[in-house]
């Protein structure tokens, strides 16, 4: 990405090697420009910033529009915003929905090494008799666990008693299955 420079100021952005040859039709470039070509026309790279570090929860990342010159670099930056109480509240229905399928994948591979179709399946067994009610028990009462430490963490990151964990993080932090002998 590039952006065009005519007396120190933003003309163009974004701008592209191709435009430049549209822009002068009558000017032969060679097929592979050079960065010191460009800049002899006014066309410099553009570098964006990373991204800053931030609570995905509550805030978000506004990338600037037009570039500017930071130590000898146009530069396209990046800022943390708070979000609207209406954006909060969409994030979180987007992340309540990637945690419960990956929860929910987690509790039924766990039930497959039993030889179960899911955790639905193995904890339909609860009210039986014989080993399959012990693991259908069991199986209920893990499910439980689990969902609980996920409704606990969320209400903790809502009030921001904790940071927000990755879904590989809250999958390794849940209560293990102790399938019984």
């Amino acid at each position: 990405m590039y952006v065009k420079i005519a007396n120190n100021l933003v003309e163009t952005y974004p701008y592209s090697v191709r435009q430049l040859k549209t822009d002068n039709a009558n000017v032969s470039f060679p097929k592979e420009t050079s960065e010191e070509l460009l800049a002899e026309w006014g066309v410099y790279p553009v570098t964006i910033v990373e991204d800053p570090t931030y609570d995905k929860v509550t805030h978000k990342i506004v990338v600037g529009s037009t570039p500017s010159l930071v130590d000898g670099v146009w530069t396209i930056n990046k800022t943390v915003v708070e979000m609207t109480a209406e954006e909060k509240d969409a994030y979180k229905q987007i992340l309540i929905g990637e945690y419960s399928e990956a929860v929910q994948e987690h509790l039924d591979t766990e039930a497959k090494t039993k030889l179960y179709d899911n955790i639905m399946s193995a904890c339909s067994y609860a009210s039986g008799t014989g080993t399959y009610a012990t693991e259908g028990q069991a199986a209920l009462t893990w499910r439980v666990a689990v969902w609980e430490y996920v409704e606990q963490v969320l209400a903790d990151v809502e009030a921001e008693t904790r940071t927000l964990p990755t879904v590989s993080e809250l999958i390794a932090e849940l209560p293990v299955m102790t399938w019984p002998s």
